[in-house]
């Protein structure tokens, strides 16, 4: 809803008590797309002084707001006071002029307060300039924001991987996806292939800025190629239709490149080559009394850790014969002497049978040789013993992928240097990891979980592992790797829930309420944790969740706890009682802090934009009921004065900031204001001057001036998810638990990987890759199923967006929760105001269906 509108939009408000009109605010069924309608109870006559507690139909479990029934709330953080003038202010400054004025339009603090001299025949609202007979309060130094909307671009990275490009009020400019690239890679091109007809064959898709041959000295018959192109978009859609495709009478295949796979914690990389051979070893002999003691002598072979799993204990039947019943220790460390087969029990005799190897040195020096010899910048780690089960690893870590594949196709036929090399086998792989630095406090408490971990993947495959180094003192590295890229992934996820925590849910949603967010609310959850030590609670206000960090049982008894609060809040109604617009500055400045001292921030809010209050629980309605009446019947509103007043408080601005359009707002008033948008996201954030109508976007710079970073990108955050939602047909989640990352919709059979959780989702179905199954087909099979979960229920679909909607109760008035249109139930007509659904139902349909 644009600001202009906001004005005519909002809910009719009385000038007496008798004629409020209180709102239940509803909350939705567990159905994930579910919306209900808000319940009209305005023009039922009721006396809510005697009557509030007993008439309304209220169904259990329906109070939750700020989420559940979309309604814009305002931040219950109480409004905070404007900071003094700086100590070297001088009070005695003259105003500048219109130059000083433009010499501080990017947000520079003046010496002086501003008063710009404009001429005085350009006045009225939709003016863009201040008026020369507006006095600006001179208490305090302004900062003029007179940026033109084409410079005021910031573009920034939220959700771990997406680059966005804001303009003024948070407006979603240009979107970069975390699984998108400008740069294509095309490989099994033809090596006589001309540069000039592969950009005719990208031509079509876009423009092409600059392509690179590259040739790969181990396939004499065909080349790769690198292009980019000028937008992404254009870079998608021809990796989509070039992959796979035949032309230049060959079948080409086009990616994206591999360094486009990032997660927000670490980068997934196929530049590594694993080298795995057997560490050299004897055999001991060992001759026992009886069977008894060489099964004990066994287990005690097993049980030494000091040299890994390398030992492996046997009876031996057949030379030599050292007693009544011998046992082979093979694998044991040519650094052990035979005596140390004394440890395992009480061995009548003993004998040693050298194995002749080449020393670890020796191969290592010949595989590092030959890999140099091809030219590239090698990097090796080396594991040290005890070797477990025997193995020596030497990772070799290179420049790029087409490098370390070409080597590893020279052991392919192995060279006559590694041939020679005397009873020796080498295993060579080319990994697919991912890097991690910890701080090794974090990782010690970690550890236990993370060996859970690859203890349970390395059953699958023995290429399942994860490797821990320590760097230094403070922190330690931990790598990844996977057998294929889908087993990596799944390493990945299952690491990252362990350095996440548990999401608490209940019947497969976030666990949450505005509560969680407030003062009230953390402080609860502080004392919970006091209480519980060994838990972790982490409330995140602006992705609505909490995390418990902890062992199972530890966490199961904070959860416990958590839901009952939950219940309580649920059985708590939320109600909504409009007021005039010119009420709403001084009731916030002068009875919204003291209500709140007295019901609790938690329990009372104010919703600019509508305006309205809202106010949480029976014992809170009859304090704020009255408070509301008395600021109807109050004298007070705006006063006639030539002052610039902020169009919150409708004060002299304190710490004043003034917009592209004239108006001055006090700095702790914007700041409240950006705020409320990170739980209410109602974009593009424009000026609330002239009562709402100013249909001025405020400048991105303004909030990175008057926001900590934290909080500059929970609000960047929250704009790009209202952008994603309320663009259903060019946007979506990924389909990967837990998994935040946003891919561009696609056509049929359009496949992209997750840059966060490496899982293949298909663009066009937005689920997991269906592996042969064109999207026809998978949706085909889809069809029979979803039409028997919708049989016998109210489930229609949103006119816009087609998501599936079910209405559980409340009026013919729905909005739908993915791309926010308002709707008529009866007649599925969508309208962009919520208001003008209730005059369409009268009128079309009789009522509002309640």
């Amino acid at each position: 809803m644009s600001s202009r509108n906001r004005k005519k939009s909002q809910l009719p408000a009385a000038n007496a008590i008798d004629d409020i009109q209180i709102w239940l605010a509803q909350g939705e069924s567990d159905f994930a797309t579910t919306s209900s309608g808000v319940m009209d109870i305005s023009n039922r006559g009721i006396d809510f002084t005697t009557k509030m507690n007993v008439t309304l139909p209220i169904k259990s479990g329906c109070t939750l707001l700020a989420q559940q029934d979309q309604t814009k709330v305002l931040s219950s953080k109480p409004y905070a006071k404007s900071s003094p003038a700086p100590k070297n202010y001088d009070r005695r400054a003259k105003s500048t002029d219109s130059q000083d004025a433009r010499a501080v339009s990017r947000g520079m603090q003046t010496s002086a307060p501003i008063q710009p001299q404009w001429s005085n025949d350009v006045k009225g609202r939709r003016s863009s300039r201040a008026h020369s007979d507006i006095s600006i309060p001179s208490m305090e130094p302004s900062r003029v924001y007179y940026l033109d909307e084409a410079s005021d671009v910031h573009e920034m990275t939220v959700l771990n991987s997406t680059k966005v490009s804001f303009g003024p009020g948070f407006k979603v400019i240009n979107v970069m996806t975390g699984f998108e690239s400008h740069w294509v890679i095309l490989s099994n091109v033809p090596r006589g292939t001309d540069v000039s007809q592969v950009r005719n064959i990208l031509r079509p898709f876009g423009e092409v800025l600059e392509t690179h041959r590259n040739f790969d000295r181990n396939h004499h018959t065909t080349i790769s190629l690198r292009a980019r192109f000028a937008d992404t978009k254009q870079a998608t859609e021809a990796v989509a239709a070039l992959n796979g495709a035949d032309v230049l009478g060959t079948t080409i295949y086009a990616r994206f490149p591999p360094n486009n796979m990032k997660s927000g914690r670490a980068e997934i990389q196929d530049t590594c080559l694993r080298f795995t051979w057997d560490a050299p070893s004897w055999t001991g002999y060992a001759g026992y009394e009886t069977l008894a003691a060489a099964e004990k002598a066994m287990e005690m072979a097993r049980q030494d850790k000091s040299w890994g799993k390398a030992i492996r204990p046997s009876i031996h039947d057949g030379t030599p014969t050292l007693g009544p019943v011998t046992v082979a220790f093979r694998g044991m460390p040519n650094d052990l002497k035979l005596t140390y087969l004394r440890k395992f029990g009480r061995p009548e005799h003993t004998m040693q049978q050298m194995e002749k190897t080449a020393s670890i040195a020796h191969v290592s020096n010949v595989i590092r040789e030959e890999l140099q010899s091809l030219g590239h910048l090698i990097t090796f780690r080396h594991n040290s013993a005890p070797y477990s089960d025997g193995k020596v690893q030497i990772h070799a870590y290179f420049p790029d992928s087409p490098s370390a594949k070409a080597a590893r196709d020279l052991f392919d036929d192995p060279p006559e240097s590694i041939k020679r090399l005397r009873g020796i086998s080498i295993l060579v792989e080319h990994l697919q990891y991912m890097s991690y630095t910890l701080g090794s406090d974090i990782f010690k408490v970690l550890k236990p979980d993370v060996e859970d971990l690859s203890r349970s993947f390395e059953e699958l495959d023995p290429n399942n592992t994860i490797v821990e180094s320590q760097d230094t003192a403070q922190t330690s590295t931990l790598e990844l790797h996977g057998a294929d890229l889908r087993s990596l992934g799944d390493l990945k996820h299952g690491f990252e829930r362990i350095l996440r925590g548990e999401v608490l849910k209940e019947n497969g949603q976030c666990v949450w309420d505005t509560f969680f967010g407030s003062a009230a609310g953390l402080a609860y959850l502080r004392k919970l944790q006091e209480e519980n030590p060994d838990v972790q609670i982490q409330p995140h206000r602006r992705r609505q969740k909490i995390t418990l960090h902890g062992s199972t049982a530890a966490r199961l008894k904070v959860r416990t706890a958590i839901l009952e609060q939950m219940n309580k809040l649920r059985e708590c109604k939320t109600l909504r009682i409009p007021i005039p617009c010119r009420l709403v500055g001084p009731f916030i400045k002068r009875s919204l802090p003291l209500l709140q001292e007295q019901v609790g921030h938690e329990n009372l809010t104010v919703d600019i934009a509508s305006p309205s209050v809202l106010v949480r629980g029976d014992n809170a309605f009859e304090l704020v009921r009255v408070a509301v009446q008395e600021a109807l019947h109050s004298k007070c509103s705006t006063s006639a004065s030539n002052v610039a007043k902020c169009p919150i408080c409708l004060d002299d601005p304190t710490a004043p900031i003034v917009l592209r359009c004239g108006h001055t707002w006090c700095k702790a008033c914007l700041t409240n204001y950006f705020s409320a948008a990170i739980e209410s996201r109602t974009f593009p954030m424009t000026c609330l001057g002239d009562e709402g109508a100013c249909s001025c976007c405020i400048p991105v710079v303004v909030a990175r001036e008057v926001l900590g970073s934290d909080e500059f990108d929970e609000l960047a955050a929250s704009a790009f998810i209202a952008h994603v939602r309320t663009h259903p047909d060019e946007y979506r989640w990924c389909p990967g638990p837990d998994c935040e990352e946003v891919y561009r919709v696609g056509p049929a059979d359009t496949v992209l990987t997750c840059p966060r959780c490496l899982r293949r989702v298909c663009a066009h179905c937005h689920v997991e890759y269906h592996e042969d199954v064109t999207c026809a087909e998978f949706k085909g099979g889809l069809e029979p199923e979803f039409a028997r979960w919708r049989a016998g229920k109210n489930v229609k679909h949103c006119p816009k967006c087609k998501i599936a909607i079910e209405k559980v109760d409340g009026c013919n008035h729905m909005t739908c929760v993915v791309c926010q249109v308002h709707i008529c139930w009866v007649c599925l007509k969508t309208f962009k105001k919520g208001e003008t659904v209730y005059d369409h139902m009268r009128s079309s349909h009789g009522g509002i269906g309640v």
